[in-house]
């Protein structure tokens, strides 16, 4: 039984995105992260890496990561914990650092076991990957991933999330994402089905600071209200907040005049995005010493 092969985007960040192999096989598809490509789609750069081991997108959540003070990129594979699996001191998330000493590193940083879970829809910020964890015995259920000291930490949510009745289920519900470079999360409204709200973290690491900022009703649009907002894409230039919505639907949301609008992409039915910032630099210099391919010439230099 044979697999079709196509490349499927990661992830993004500061004008670069991250590539990999994805397999269908059967019903099921699955990225394998033995080869991973870091591209500039501006210039059509773009390097090659590889951890060097066997692994898969079912066992670690790749991401790119960029740290502001020193202008390196980073490739962080996230170690994913399995369902029903006991946790093990031996989990770990693998980082790669472009253009180090020449031909790129790999490093190994052990994870905490607060940290031990799935991660879903990363969120880059000042140079920090951040995600949910949905399991009840982190209260504290914002993680993230400094790129700079490669240290994990949690950060604090609103502090009307930190209670009791704040269920796995209902963390499964949030996501996160970034409105005028401040974290945010979004939240389905308790007791009404077709409610969002969306919290924003005026300063970043202090609790008290998270503020209620918009109350969304889809019960305005014609969306299908089953599942929570997939992702937060970013504001608009015209105020307006962009987000997927049941991985099916590319949505922006007026918070002056409460009102959607559905902007339909033809021929496609489910997919991901990402927020993108393009980035004029050549690959050459962000990632020195590295093997170089370019797309669009197909040939490579080093």
């Amino acid at each position: 039984m044979g697999c079709n092969v196509k490349l499927s985007l990661l992830d993004s960040c500061h004008g670069l995105i991250l590539l990999g192999e994805m397999y269908r096989y059967q019903r099921d598809n699955f990225v394998k992260l033995d080869q991973l490509y870091v591209c500039n789609p501006i210039t059509g750069e773009f390097i090659i890496v590889r951890p060097g081991i066997n692994l898969t997108s079912s066992s670690m959540c790749p991401c790119l990561g960029f740290c502001p003070k020193t202008q390196v990129y980073k490739v962080v594979l996230l170690s994913k914990k399995q369902y029903g699996a006991e946790v093990s001191n031996n989990m770990v998330t693998l980082v790669y650092t472009l253009g180090e000493k020449g031909n790129g590193l790999w490093k190994s940083v052990n994870v905490g076991d607060g940290f031990l879970d799935q991660p879903k829809n990363t969120t880059f910020l000042n140079g920090i990957i951040h995600w949910v964890v949905s399991s009840p015995t982190v209260p504290q259920f914002i993680c993230s991933f400094d790129v700079e000291d490669e240290c994990f930490r949690l950060v604090p949510p609103p502090s009307e999330f930190v209670s009791p009745d704040q269920t796995t289920w209902s963390k499964w519900k949030i996501n996160l994402g970034v409105l005028e470079g401040r974290l945010a999360i979004v939240e389905r409204a308790k007791g009404v089905p077709w409610g969002f709200h969306i919290w924003v973290m005026k300063d970043y690491g202090v609790q008290a600071s998270w503020t209620k900022t918009y109350t969304m009703d889809f019960m305005m649009g014609k969306l299908k209200p089953f599942f929570s907002i997939s992702q937060i894409l970013g504001l608009c230039r015209n105020g307006d907040i962009l987000f997927t919505h049941h991985g099916r639907n590319l949505v922006s949301f007026n918070p002056v005049n409460p009102s959607f609008k559905i902007h339909r992409i033809e021929k496609l039915c489910n997919f991901l995005m990402h927020p993108y910032i393009p980035n004029l630099s050549s690959l050459r210099d962000i990632a020195r010493g590295e093997l170089l391919f370019n797309a669009t010439l197909r040939n490579f230099n080093k």
